[in-house]
């Protein structure tokens, strides 16, 4: 790392984790570096169990990553090769569109709760997660049954009727419309590059077996 032609830090860290070819290595590759010296440092820098929580936690995050990563290699097969390129297309996708989803999420989750929960929930990051972003998340995994105790459990409230409403309409835009639409979106994907998806692959695999055979120890 160290050793090469580039003269500054920022040059061999381009160099080095080939971000001018491989933008997902920014998001991948990099941070995973990252936390794994930050987790050693936290690990023996430790000065309570609190810290060794940390590292723990920010060790269980990093091997995360490289198990992700491992998929790079796995690529260069002619079978699952092709099927990683339209899982890399469909994923550019999903982030494009969870910002939408985000939206819905807050809007539900801070309306709802002003009307329901008002005046019950700490303002700080821990209870705004547990309570107003979770919740509304594990609707579009279809997980509602809580949100609907929550509702019946005041059934002649009126703030409770007008969230009865609000989650009906919610329910309506981000499980039925918003996925489906995406669940379209990842056809439409699939269909476009299935033609394309063996040069796409080829193409990477002679960047990746280049890029390995030229890259420093």
């Amino acid at each position: 790392f160290f050793f090469q032609d580039q003269s500054s830090l920022k040059g061999k860290i381009y160099a080095y984790f080939d971000l001018n070819n491989r933008v997902s290595n920014l998001f991948l590759i990099l941070p995973a570096y990252l936390l794994f010296y930050g987790g050693l440092v936290l690990r023996f820098a430790q000065t309570n169990s609190e810290s060794f929580t940390a590292a723990r936690i920010v060790m269980a995050f990093d091997l995360q990553l490289w198990f992700i990563s491992s998929t790079l290699f796995i690529g260069i097969d002619s079978n699952l090769g092709p099927n990683l390129v339209m899982i890399r297309k469909m994923t550019n996708n999903l982030l494009l569109f969870i910002i939408i989803i985000i939206i819905f999420i807050f809007g539900y989750g801070i309306t709802s709760r002003s009307m329901i929960a008002y005046n019950t929930i700490d303002f700080n990051s821990r209870a705004f997660l547990r309570e107003i972003f979770y919740p509304a998340y594990y609707f579009v995994l279809g997980s509602f049954d809580g949100e609907l105790e929550k509702l019946n459990s005041k059934p002649e409230a009126s703030t409770h009727i007008a969230t009865h409403i609000l989650f009906a309409f919610h329910m309506l835009f981000v499980n039925i419309l918003l996925v489906n639409l995406l669940i379209g979106l990842f056809s439409f994907t699939i269909t476009d590059i299935q033609t394309q998806a063996r040069y796409i692959w080829a193409y990477d695999r002679c960047n990746i077996i280049r890029t390995y055979t030229a890259r420093p120890a």
